[in-house]
């Protein structure tokens, strides 16, 4: 524990603020969300297994206000409220790339799953995401259930027991945001 009575960053947190391309999402971890003060456990905490983390490319892709780049708009309270992000979809985003499931090898598990598929379901129950093996590039493509698709680009990062870290240039959409957007 921190002075004050408060738990130090996560191992899965620490990965996560050590990969540059990662920033974006290092960034919001540090919001506080009213209403869900400990939404960030259920993102980089001790029960999350895998988690599919987008690159800094993946959020610019996903998002853009004004001139600002994804980065500095999902680390800062006042721009996600100008954007009109409203707190709770905000951490329901992050919340919807985390797994209670450890999966050490995604593509050996989806290569071996019936279909080439494996089906893995957030931890808040927000979102599945089918994960396929694609044999042309021997990678890992990702959809969710609103139809975006994402690519494996790197991982699995071992971190601390049991967690796995994998990077993606998408970002995945909760299933409640299909039809509203963010």
């Amino acid at each position: 524990l921190r002075r004050g009575g408060r738990a130090g960053p996560t191992a899965l947190e620490v990965a996560v603020g050590r990969e540059r391309d990662l920033s974006t999402l290092h960034g919001m971890l540090g919001v506080r969300v009213p209403g869900d003060p400990d939404w960030k456990q259920d993102v980089v905490g001790p029960a999350v297994g895998t988690l599919l983390a987008p690159t800094d490319a993946g959020w610019d892709g996903f998002l853009q206000y004004r001139d600002y780049p994804a980065g500095k708009v999902l680390s800062s309270s006042r721009l996600c409220y100008e954007a009109g992000i409203k707190s709770a979809r905000f951490a329901l985003l992050g919340k919807s790339h985390a797994f209670a499931e450890a999966v050490p090898d995604l593509r050996a598990a989806a290569e071996a799953a019936p279909g080439g598929t494996v089906v893995l379901q957030s931890r808040a129950d927000l979102s599945r995401v089918w994960a396929r093996y694609d044999p042309e590039t021997g990678g890992v493509l990702l959809q969710d259930e609103c139809g975006t698709a994402a690519r494996v680009v790197a991982g699995p990062l071992k971190v601390g027991r049991g967690q796995f870290l994998y990077k993606t240039d998408a970002v995945l959409v909760p299933r409640g945001f299909c039809d509203s957007g963010l």
